[in-house]
């Protein structure tokens, strides 16, 4: 039997046990049943972001009445919707209309087909990071934003405040400005439930390094793709060792390891083959990590949420080893009680979806089972 997510349990619960039971059941100031509507929950990835790129899709078809029954018939129940913020996003200027128009056009669909929705700029060059005076309006920008999306139910529409931020041994930068635009939003959306992370690139360790705001209407985030060397084998944009990277097994399997240290084909690339196999990554390091972000959301009162997982779909790494992470991830973070929203329908990482001859999204039924989903029947 697939893992049930521990947040929908928690929900079901509550409606036996009562109110006062229901007060303490999620921690922090986050309503219980917010926390519970975005999990399971999937990203759409692609349909807000890569303006005027070639990998930008059709915006009016790219995501359709079918692919919102097909995510409900796979029991989805969020869903993270990360946008370019410079579709919207003008330093120094109002809201760009049209790329807000696009942005309120997206929530429509989501929200009138019952979804709970979690919006997230999401910017690739980390400009955030390099233009000061782009940084400075960016609190104003979300503040804007945020007024204009405060008419919206709060108990279904959650704001996140920046994809994956950096800040290599600058930490305290982020802190800082993630405080600073926390209080924009809050100022722009008093009763909407708001979403921090860390930096690092939201990772575990970057999201357990945070002082907790004084906001208790927040929710923590971090991305999960440990082992990197696994999850990001052979992709092209991970810099020049990754496309190297051949046959990286999970667990770390000694013969298969020889496999890949064989067949990876520069000397760097066997490097990160030798220092995964000679680590022996598996189930126990993925529980490391999940209990660490479980006692730290214990010791601050706050609540935690996945809001990316997933294994690129390189035609080097096994099938059986990529159903394994998979149902190892969804089954630890289960059993220390945090939701998750997986990276993503739109995208192969999660479900191995990619479009058919007829233009039609379709995925991988193996990997939605894998993940706790229910596939169509046959």
């Amino acid at each position: 039997m697939a893992p049930v997510t521990l947040a929908l349990c928690v929900l079901l619960g509550l409606l036996v046990a009562g109110p006062a039971q229901a007060e303490r059941a999620v921690p922090g100031g986050v309503a219980p049943a917010r926390l519970a509507a975005l999990s399971p929950g999937m990203n759409i990835g692609h349909w807000m972001r890569h303006p005027g790129s070639a990998l930008k899709p059709d915006f009016d078809t790219h995501i359709t009445r079918f692919d919102l029954d097909m995510m409900k018939a796979l029991g989805v129940r969020g869903v993270r919707l990360p946008f370019d913020p410079n579709l919207i996003y003008r330093p120094g200027k109002a809201l760009d209309p049209q790329g807000l128009a696009k942005l309120d056009q997206a929530l429509d669909l989501l929200l009138g087909a019952g979804f709970a929705v979690m919006v997230v700029p999401h910017d690739g060059t980390n400009r955030i990071e390099r233009d000061s005076a782009y940084a400075a309006g960016f609190a104003a920008f979300w503040e804007a934003l945020a007024r204009h999306l405060s008419r919206r139910d709060p108990d279904r529409l959650f704001l996140e405040v920046l994809n994956e931020p950096v800040y290599p041994e600058r930490e305290g930068e982020w802190a800082a400005l993630q405080q600073t635009l926390i209080a924009a939003m809050r100022k722009g959306a008093p009763r909407h439930t708001l979403v921090a992370t860390g930096a690092a690139y939201s990772s575990p360790a970057g999201v357990t390094a945070l002082t907790p705001l004084a906001d208790r209407n927040v929710i923590y985030t971090f991305h999960f793709y440990d082992p990197v060397i696994f999850t990001h084998q052979g992709a092209p944009w991970m810099g020049d060792d990754f496309p190297h990277l051949l046959w990286v097994p999970y667990p770390a399997d000694a013969a298969r390891c020889a496999k890949a240290l064989r067949e990876s084909d520069t000397e760097s690339a066997k490097g990160w083959v030798n220092a995964h196999c000679t680590k022996g990554y598996g189930i126990r390091d993925i529980d490391r990590q999940m209990e660490a972000l479980a006692t730290w959301s214990r010791q601050h009162d706050v609540p935690v949420i996945n809001g990316e997982f997933g294994t690129f779909c390189s035609k080097t790494i096994e099938k059986g080893d990529r159903l394994a992470w998979l149902r190892d991830v969804v089954a630890s973070m289960d059993s220390h009680g945090i939701g998750w929203m997986a990276w993503g329908y739109d995208d192969c990482f999660a479900l191995g979806a990619n479009r058919d001859h007829e233009g039609w999204i379709t995925y991988d039924e193996d990997a939605a089972r894998a993940i706790g989903l229910n596939p169509r029947p046959k």
